[in-house]
């Protein structure tokens, strides 16, 4: 099987992995929370997710990359497996231990007095779930998408089943024993049983994944702890930043607008729920990153010369990424209709997201150099300057423009990873990428988006607009085929 196919395969798998639990997620949050709880308390539940990816990006230390590097020697999996495991085991107990412990003072810090159980109930579901993430990473290097994809959707399903359990079923069923369950967890808002049910559903699939942890010997080698880390502390600094770009919106509208605290947090929360339109670019991403990292590991370590792949992949990755994000946009005005109707006037972040995603999934593939051959240390300069323009553009530009600003930073922010990424690459570690046809992929893009837009002014009726994207949308996808011949075998 070709690369591109086989890659192909494996991120529809991985898509399906990523796609399905999010998809159910967005059902959860689009049609459930966005009608059920308002502004503010999603502006809460987003927040704290903000921050948990944070953490959770800290306590896993980027080892799973590192298991792809030093692991993906399969004489030595098993001693590297161990080793990295017994490292994650003891950050990530580590990190859960001080949030647990702290939860009194770090709720004062955050402005959640009253609701220390939040910082307790998050330290718990970091812990289960840092504590997993290298069987999933193991599922990835040895090409077990399948079961990568259950267990990531038995999380989602199982969040949802408690949460409509809670919510919706057993205050049916018996009011009484909604009432003292409540009062034996402490529940003060209904809200707070989202939390929970991500803590419940965390720990079952936990438990269930323990077989699975101890499927190989136990038994890691001292020698291994300092080249692993050395390997994968600079990318904690990639990982932290990823959660900053992508999630700190949620944060830093809360404490950079110029209204009050649960003003700031509706309008944080307005901005969540609607940046779940651009679900669909970001959702690609991810499952092209879950399948080309391991995949570029295993090539490298077969064949290092053979660099061509690298190029055709993310051509592929550009024809693909360019249809999502024009469909989305072109439809997006339908899509908003599914949120609680105080959600929707967020809409105008969503072609700023859309790009900001796509530019992120170019940064996968001209990035990959870096981790090919150890330097790890060049990841975390590009990363950390990125963090620096997102929290720097948002210091700078939200108390003027408003959420509209979060947008725009995101967007900026990833373009400037793509161009670090590659022209430091080119330096370090030559690969020819077919740059003149990825920029006329987005400019042709670009334009059809163009297009698009001025036909939601035009003075005509919704039916005859819709018609006519699904016109563009056509004609972009014919033209496409023009870069068929180009993705060859390799």
């Amino acid at each position: 099987m070709s690369a591109i196919k086989k890659l192909a395969n494996e991120t529809i798998i991985y898509g399906l992995s990523a796609v399905t639990p999010k998809v159910l997620t967005l059902f959860l949050t689009t049609l459930y929370m966005t009608n059920k709880f308002g502004n503010s308390d999603y502006g809460t539940y987003s927040e704290l997710y903000a921050y948990s990816g944070i953490f959770l990006a800290i306590m896993v230390f980027r080892l799973d990359t590192a298991f792809f590097r030093f692991g993906s020697e399969l004489s030595r999996r098993e001693v590297n497996f161990a080793s990295s495991f017994y490292i994650l085991l003891f950050i990530s107990s580590t990190i859960s231990g001080i949030l647990y412990l702290w939860a009194d003072q770090i709720a004062i810090w955050s402005s959640y007095v009253g609701f220390e159980y939040y910082i307790r109930w998050i330290a718990l579901i970091l812990w289960f779930d840092a504590v997993t993430t290298l069987v999933f990473a193991r599922f990835r290097l040895e090409s077990r998408p399948v079961r990568f994809m259950f267990y990531k959707i038995a999380n989602v399903v199982l969040t949802i089943t408690f949460i409509l359990f809670f919510l919706e079923i057993l205050p049916r069923i018996n009011q009484s024993w909604y009432t003292q369950i409540s009062s034996l967890l402490g529940i003060k808002k209904e809200i707070d049983y989202i939390f929970f049910s991500n803590l419940m559903a965390s720990l079952v699939v936990f438990l269930l994944l323990l077989p699975e942890l101890f499927r190989y010997r136990m038994v890691g080698e001292r020698s291994l702890i300092k080249p692993i880390l050395l390997y994968s502390a600079p990318l904690v600094i990639v990982s932290v930043a990823a959660v900053v770009n992508q999630s700190g919106a949620a944060i830093f509208l809360k404490y950079f607008l110029d209204f009050d605290l649960d003003a700031n947090k509706a309008v944080s929360g307005s901005y969540m729920a609607v940046a779940k339109i651009a679900l669909g670019m970001n959702l690609f991403t991810t499952a092209f990153s879950y399948a080309v990292e391991p995949y570029f590991f295993r090539q490298h370590a077969e064949d290092p010369d053979k660099k061509e792949v690298y190029g055709v992949i993310a051509l592929a990755y550009s024809v693909a990424g360019s249809v999502i994000v024009l469909s989305t946009y072109l439809f997006a005005d339908i899509i908003v209709k599914v949120f609680g109707q105080s959600y929707r006037d967020a809409i105008d972040i969503v072609p700023y997201l859309l790009y900001g995603f796509y530019f992120l999934g170019l940064y996968y593939n001209v990035a990959i150099w870096y981790k090919l051959s150890n330097k790890t240390g060049y990841g975390a300069l590009i990363s950390l300057i990125s963090m620096i323009v997102t929290i720097g553009l948002s210091i700078l530009l939200i108390p003027k423009y408003g959420y509209i600003a979060s947008a725009v930073t995101s967007m900026i922010c990833y373009l400037i990873m793509v161009l670090l990424a590659y022209f430091i690459g080119q330096k370090k570690y030559p690969i020819h990428y077919p740059v003149s046809k990825i920029l006329l992929i987005l400019g042709v893009l670009t334009l059809s988006v163009l297009v698009g837009y001025s036909i939601d002014h035009w003075p005509i009726n919704v039916y005859a607009a819709q018609l006519l994207k699904i016109l563009i949308l056509t004609i972009y996808c014919i033209w496409l085929l023009r870069f068929k011949k180009d993705l060859v075998e390799v």
